[in-house]
């Protein structure tokens, strides 16, 4: 009989982070699953979907080991082929990884922990070229490369606060100051656009201060210095802060659209 392992499956209390991190980080497309009735994802590699997620709860009925049973399940792995691509997208992510040589074999393995704290690792074949290994030590991204990379956040924040500030500008002079209450909206919404204004500011200032960064040379950083435990949570939070803010986004974005197909709809005076 042969066999071939088919799929790890993992329990998790935040489904959507650790979908996102097994789709968006390590490139697995989100796929087909059955109805099981019970809310989860199954991740593709290719045509086979290897990882099963399964959403935890407090009345989950999953059956706890035998007494004095410790599960000694030490991680799981997979292979790769674009090196620079995840080394890349971890480092763009915030991700902790470590890399280390297999003892006589030419592979190189990419160790990590997913956001459930689960041990993994990406296995590449390793470059036997001292140069080229050089040449490509010397592509990936330092800390100020990351910091330049990621301007394009800013600047567009920075282009959508002073989008807002003009219709707001426009909206006060629209409403006039014929009036205590006129003026009272009025000046409410320039005080509100200077807000605005100051917000675009800011994000230009730190696009340009970002984009000075580029060529900062690489940095030896201290491990001990490093709370990987804090870090962590900090990763978690930024990632739920970051989908809340584009839901957000959207939402704004799909009240928008509705507000110019009535504009759309008003005939011309």
């Amino acid at each position: 009989m042969r066999l071939e392992l088919d799929h790890v499956n993992i329990r998790t209390r935040q489904l959507a982070v650790v979908r996102a991190f097994y789709t968006d980080v390590l490139g697995l497309k989100d796929g087909p699953r059955p109805p099981f009735g019970h809310p989860g994802a199954w991740l593709y590699a290719g045509d086979r979907p290897v990882v099963h997620l399964w959403l935890g709860t407090e009345d989950d009925t999953a059956a706890p080991p035998p007494a004095g049973v410790e599960p000694q399940l030490s991680h799981f792995a997979f292979t790769g082929d674009d090196h620079a691509a995840l080394v890349g997208r971890l480092r763009a992510a915030g991700i902790p990884f470590e890399e280390h040589p297999t003892p006589g074999r030419d592979v190189l393995q990419v160790k990590l922990r997913d956001p459930e704290g689960n041990s993994l690792h990406i296995d590449f074949t390793a470059t036997s070229a001292p140069a080229k290994r050089a040449q490509q030590a010397e592509e990936e991204l330092t800390c100020g490369g990351e910091l330049a990379a990621a301007v394009d956040v800013p600047k567009a924040w920075a282009a959508l606060m002073r989008h807002v500030a003009v219709n707001l500008e426009r909206h006060a002079e629209w409403v006039g100051t014929a009036g205590a209450d006129a003026r009272r909206e009025h000046d409410g919404l320039l005080a509100v656009a200077v807000g605005y204004r100051d917000m675009a500011l800011a994000a230009e200032r730190a696009a340009e201060v970002m984009s000075q960064q580029r060529d900062l040379p690489p940095i030896a950083h201290d491990p001990g210095r490093r709370d990987l435990a804090r870090d962590r949570a900090w990763m978690k939070e930024k990632i739920a802060l970051q989908r809340a803010l584009a839901d957000l986004l959207s939402s704004h974005a799909a009240a928008s659209a509705q507000a110019l197909a009535a504009w759309d709809e008003e005939s011309p005076t």
